[in-house]
């Protein structure tokens, strides 16, 4: 998995300033972030992700790394053992 993220890391970097190659530069850049999370390589994850989204990527692929980018910060919050992301804090009980 490591030897894939390194591969599709270096093929997102290579089109990474060429924002006429949207939406290949997104979707690129979409596979490494996944993989970089699937390693656990959050902030390398993250990076990808804040760079897809610096160019023009289609609505749909922008949407996709939006809720890759919560599942990242959900992964690094160190509350993420006592509630899914999901669930809203409760209101505290009356009487």
């Amino acid at each position: 998995m490591r030897d894939a993220l390194e591969h599709e890391r270096q093929a997102a970097e290579l089109a990474a300033a060429d924002l006429s190659l949207e939406p290949t530069r997104s979707v690129l850049h979409r596979s490494a972030a996944t993989l970089a999370w699937q390693c656990g390589e959050y902030r390398e994850a993250e990076r990808l992700i804040t760079t897809a989204l610096s160019g023009t990527p289609p609505e749909t692929i922008a949407e996709e790394l939006r809720d890759l980018l919560l599942q990242v910060y959900f992964e690094q919050s160190p509350r993420k053992r006592r509630r899914p992301l999901s669930a809203p804090p409760r209101p505290p009980q009356e009487g």
